[in-house]
């Protein structure tokens, strides 16, 4: 591979992981546990159940049970 394709290729990994940063931020979950729970999940889940690796359906799954329960008046 030549110098300026990779160049290219690493501007365009940039680009990708900066997107995806992005929009968890947006979308106001935890950066690092959503990275993290991606990077850990296999290919065939993700592959399989996209969907659920967006950020907010991420954070209904695995946040939203994690919530402690607001007190009762």
């Amino acid at each position: 591979m030549r110098s300026s394709e990779a160049a290219l290729e690493a501007r365009f990994v940039l680009e990708v992981v900066r997107t995806i940063l992005q929009t968890a931020v947006a979308a106001r979950v935890p950066v690092h546990e959503y990275l993290v729970t991606g990077l850990r999940t296999s290919e065939a889940v993700v592959k399989l159940h996209s969907e659920r690796f967006s950020p907010r359906p991420w954070a209904t799954a695995n946040l939203d049970s994690q919530a402690p329960t607001p007190p009762t008046s």
